[in-house]
């Protein structure tokens, strides 16, 4: 295994490039001298202690002195860790103005160290804080031996004539690369590209840090809503024409670039397994904004704290081409513990506090209605809450995206809209240039997650204006809630490049029924939860108070599920299974999509049985009474035939276990009525109800 604080030396045919320093930890030594090599790898150890290898030592002297020490005997203790080091060595000066070791590194390392809360801030003295200690006892045991390792005791030292050829280059850096639609031609042209600027003159800063790359530098890229690859920069970075001449004509064609070794991960790690820890780290210039999102941009500091908690994840798919080691889960779980107190982060979610948190603030909701909510959100991006106007819609998705901390975003439908380009925009003919459309706050904002509400979305035909949308829900890359958008893909790269449609976004449309909106097409009904909202009794108006948001202020939850949540569950199959012969044929007839999102849907929510008081048994019911009624009975709404009145009271045979069928009108009450006195699936049976009642007066199946 390969040591840390090592660096690779990979020979090609008319050179050999340096390809990484890794993870801090060890001690480096003087001239170079082989460790050993594998394949056409030949390991070379480092020359001299990097601030970061101070770490441990510091930490131990303070803790064998019983917790604190002056200054200057510290480093004086400090230093007798580092037995290779002569005074010819601390003295000596390189041509850049370096000090080989400076008395000064102890103190800087100290202060890095107080603000990542391994040492307190005591004047006169250096203390060691618990979590220091706790870091210390996890970290001891891997780092003395790899120092000895690494040094055998034997001091080397370099004079102070050396030839400058011979100096490490600049320590190891990070790298955070956001990619999209350009990861797989970067990937196989082994380069990572951004412009100077554009052919206005105006530049970016996640566009420079590209020069910054140094050989060695490791770079995450991020691609589609999850973690791809990995790489190694193979040299510094240099400036280079766009590799894709004719592209990007908002650019200029001169841009920053460095060659990169890539190595895929066996699949792809998704934006929700990043845990908590992580996005929530304090890194300057990182890929994460206040609210745990991916910052939109090129290019993003990243650091090797980071670096080890990302990929001390047991889960995460380490590239088995990768030539170093890679940290262990110890590691990953003590920066974990390290960082857990960051004021960014996140509560894991608990289904009573959070509901609590809501009726604190005064908006009324049952705790089962805000699991449903929260559920249909997962299984797909797609919602439609329907009811009166004033009924707390709108209001609702203000408060789940302040619950977790998405950006939330309102668009009013305008009844004039008949086309994708209202939304997305277009290339205006006369000059060739995008105009923008209603999403362009969405288009243009940073990160991966979002909560947009379009605002009675049925005031325009929905099958015109949002045609790419529902084209898009079912093409979903893994890692993504969503597939590609016909019409913003057909924009020129110049103008793609620039918009970004968030991987994680979930789309709650609001609408009302009155005489001023269009009909909601099959087609539609087929892809969403359908929810209503009404008021239940007069003791749930609220008539006296406001909501008080500020009961959100400082409360924010993680996302209570993840995919690999997700497992098979065949009496959840059975059940679903059981519906489909008695609504085969009729509007109610549903197919391997929906029965998979209403398996997914039961399954992620039977784990809330003890929340909401109910067995396992009674929970599994419940959930699939609210999937009957918000994915198969919304589809009966409008000119519906006998047969599909016929359906429903199959439906309600087959939920009873009797296989009799009634299909008079006559029949159709009484069966109601019967699976009515059973007091099961009570949500099904009174939109039943509706539906036929409505069909026997007036000859249209009614469903609000």
């Amino acid at each position: 295994m390969v040591g840390e604080n090592t660096f690779i030396r990979q020979y090609s045919a008319d050179a050999s490039v340096i390809m990484m320093f890794i993870v801090a930890g060890g001690v480096t030594c003087s001239n170079p001298r082989p460790f050993h090599s594998t394949g056409n790898h030949e390991v070379v150890e480092a020359m001299f202690p990097q601030r970061k290898s101070i770490w441990i030592p510091l930490l131990k002297v303070l803790d064998e002195a019983g917790g604190s020490l002056k200054p200057a005997t510290a480093v004086e203790r400090v230093e007798k860790y580092f037995p290779e080091l002569t005074p010819e060595d601390k003295q000596y000066v390189t041509a850049h103005g370096r000090l080989r070791w400076s008395q000064h590194d102890v103190p800087f390392v100290r202060l890095d160290m107080v603000k990542k809360g391994l040492l307190l801030t005591n004047p006169g003295e250096w203390q060691i804080s618990e979590d220091g200690r706790a870091y210390l006892q996890n970290s001891w045991q891997a780092w003395a031996p790899e120092y000895r390792r690494q040094n055998g005791g034997t001091p080397n030292h370099r004079s102070a004539n050396s030839d400058d050829r011979d100096e490490l280059p600049p320590p190891q850096r990070y790298w955070w690369v956001n990619q999209g639609q350009s990861y797989a031609s970067e990937r196989d042209g082994g380069y990572v590209w951004a412009p100077l600027q554009t052919t206005a003159g105006g530049t970016r800063a996640h566009w420079s840090r590209v020069s910054e790359i140094q050989a060695g530098d490791v770079l995450i890229h991020y691609s589609n809503g999850a973690v791809r690859a990995i790489s190694i920069a193979m040299r510094e970075a240099e400036k280079r024409d766009n590799p894709h001449p004719g592209t990007h004509q908002a650019w200029e064609d001169q841009g920053w670039a460095a060659n990169v070794q890539y190595y895929e991960l066996p699949q792809p790690y998704l934006r929700e397994k990043l845990t908590t820890h992580l996005v929530r780290m304090d890194i300057s210039e990182g890929p994460f904004d206040r609210r745990g999102q991916i910052k939109q941009g090129y290019l993003w500091s990243f650091h090797s704290e980071a670096f080890a908690m990302l990929t001390g994840d047991p889960v995460f798919p380490w590239p088995p081409a990768w030539p170093l080691a890679r940290p262990s889960e110890t590691s990953a779980k003590t920066l974990a513990a390290r960082e857990s107190r960051s004021p960014y982060g996140m509560d894991e979610f608990d289904l009573l506090d959070a509901h609590q948190k809501i009726i604190d603030m005064g908006y009324q909701i049952a705790r089962d209605d805000f699991l449903n909510v929260l559920l249909a959100l997962q299984v797909r991006p797609f919602v439609i809450f329907s009811g009166r106007s004033g009924t707390g819609k709108t209001t609702l998705t203000r408060i789940i995206a302040s619950l977790f901390r998405w950006p939330h975003y309102m668009v009013a439908v305008s009844p004039a809209w008949a086309d994708p380009a209202d939304l997305i925009g277009f290339i205006s003919p006369m000059n060739q240039q995008r105009m923008g459309g209603a999403l362009d706050d969405v288009l243009l904002s940073p990160g991966d997650q979002a909560l947009l509400c379009l605002d009675e979305f049925n005031l325009a035909k929905v099958e015109h204006y949002f045609s790419d949308f529902i084209s898009a829900m079912d093409g979903g890359a893994e890692g993504s809630l969503w597939g590609a958008l016909p019409n913003l893909q057909r924009f020129p790269e110049q103008h793609a490049e620039t918009l970004n449609w968030p991987a994680r976004l979930r789309v709650v449309a609001t609408m009302n029924f009155d005489d001023s909106v269009q009909s909601i097409t099959p087609r539609v009904l087929d892809r969403a939860n359908v929810m209503e909202f009404d008021l239940s009794s007069a003791d749930a108006l609220v008539v006296e108070q406001s909501l008080d948001w500020s009961v959100l202020r400082d409360t924010t939850f993680q996302w209570p599920w993840r995919e690999e949540d997700i497992r098979r569950n065949t009496s959840v199959a059975a059940i679903i299974r059981s519906i489909w012969p008695a609504l085969r044929g009729s509007r109610g007839h549903f197919t391997h999509r929906v029965a998979q999102e209403m398996h997914r849907y039961i399954v992620l929510g039977l784990p809330f049985a003890d929340a909401l008081g109910r067995t396992p048994d009674e929970q599994r019911e419940a959930l699939f009474d609210r999937q009957i009624a918000q994915r198969i009975l919304p589809k009966f709404h409008g000119t519906a035939a006998n047969r599909d009145m016929a359906a429903l009271t199959h439906l309600l045979s087959a939920l009873s276990g009797n296989e009799s069928a009634h299909s008079q009108a006559l029949d159709r009450f009484q069966v109601i009525e019967e699976f009515r006195n059973g007091g099961r699936f009570p949500k099904t049976v009174a939109k039943v109800e509706q539906l036929v009642t409505s069909f026997t007066e007036d000859g249209y199946a009614s469903f609000w």
